[in-house]
């Protein structure tokens, strides 16, 4: 049995996020809990004045611990060391242009989790603001599915219980047998979908049906995050995405012997891929399409797949188009 020193664990991670950090700190500092806690926050090489911020924050809370780095070392192997440092039996994560609304937040999510020992953790709704802390009128997020109960079989290689930040995990980092640093061996920018795969393997995820953040999605591409900027324009995107959804399948049964199948994202990154290339033609785009179809199984399913998939592609642009 493993002793924790404290109840709980915040972990922010932050990156260049100088108009936004305070407001993170100060959604964690005003929760209300009758449990002891600690805040890590882990810069990672900011350029901007985020590792002033967060030490100014540290020298006024004996709470924070500030981990600002000298050097870049990417958003997963930041998280990784973050989460490794952690001493508390539960996990609370914020992305450092988050913040939380609920001030009751932290206390509601420990006790689900000390009531249901079943789940291995618990996610909330969210509300999607712009920049400028506005609520966006798209309030939906294609990779989240919020549900009661979230299993292995509800994730399809990509579709995750919840955002990031609102989610509170039983603290696997401790004492493991599992190697965690898959985390960030697996993707050096993508690190939610193995993270939450291995915790899917030891476990559910519960949904509290209640709204208790905000989620910064930027409107334009200059003030995104770094995983956007460098990892969503991508140009091997799709190849580095089956590779990706090919080591999670790995992962499930080398370190869970849990079988699983991410078939139907297979042929949606196929389809992808197909499409990016008749929307513009090259000789990397023609090599994503090869490497999409080869990696699919069922060849005659994949290639069934491209017309319906495609036509909602052109459907969904258009009515984007008409919406702007």
């Amino acid at each position: 049995m493993v002793e924790f020193e404290k109840k709980l664990s915040v972990v922010i991670v932050t990156f260049n996020h100088e108009r936004y950090i305070a407001e993170a700190i100060d959604s964690v500092l005003m929760q209300k809990v009758d449990f002891s806690y600690e805040i890590l926050i882990g810069d990672d090489g900011s350029a901007d004045r985020t590792p002033e911020i967060v030490k100014e924050y540290a020298e006024q809370w004996d709470c924070i611990l500030p981990i600002c780095r000298d050097e870049n070392i990417g958003p997963n192997r930041n998280a990784f060391d973050m989460l490794m440092r952690t001493k508390g039996e539960y996990i609370a994560f914020l992305d450092g242009d988050d913040y939380w609304t609920d001030p009751l937040k932290l206390q509601t999510q420990v006790d689900f989790l000390d009531r249901h020992r079943e789940f291995i953790g618990c996610t909330h709704r969210i509300t999607i603001v712009d920049e400028e802390g506005r609520k966006q009128k798209d309030q939906f997020l294609p990779w989240v599915r919020f549900k009661k109960r979230f299993t292995l079989a509800d994730f399809d290689g990509v579709t995750l219980p919840g955002q990031a930040s609102t989610l509170v995990r039983r603290n696997l980092f401790v004492d493991s047998d599992i190697d965690m640093s898959v985390i960030y061996h697996t993707h050096p920018m993508v690190g939610d979908r193995t993270s939450v795969l291995i915790f899917l393997c030891n476990g559910d995820f519960g949904g509290i049906d209640r709204d208790m953040g905000c989620y910064r999605r930027y409107n334009t591409p200059a003030a995104g995050n770094i995983t956007s900027k460098i990892y969503l324009n991508n140009e091997n995107r799709i190849r580095e995405e089956m590779d990706l959804t090919e080591n999670l399948e790995t992962i499930a049964w080398n370190l869970f012997h849990k079988k699983t199948a991410f078939d139907p994202y297979k042929r949606t990154l196929f389809v992808s891929a197909l499409y990016q290339y008749l929307q513009k033609p090259n000789a990397a785009r023609k090599e994503a399409v090869r490497y999409a179809y080869r990696h699919n199984k069922n060849k005659i399913l994949c290639i069934a797949t491209i017309l319906p998939r495609i036509c909602k592609k052109v459907w969904n642009r258009t009515l984007g188009k008409r919406g702007n």
